[in-house]
């Protein structure tokens, strides 16, 4: 069982940072010339 929730964690996490590469991507910062 152990298993099962370090890998939904990990999924949890893949996710996040993909989302943070699509705000990256479509909503840059203040530093990014548009």
């Amino acid at each position: 069982m152990q298993d099962f929730w370090s890998n939904k964690a990990a999924d949890l996490q893949f996710l996040k940072d993909k989302e943070n590469d699509l705000k990256r991507i479509f909503c840059p910062g203040p530093g990014h010339i548009t």
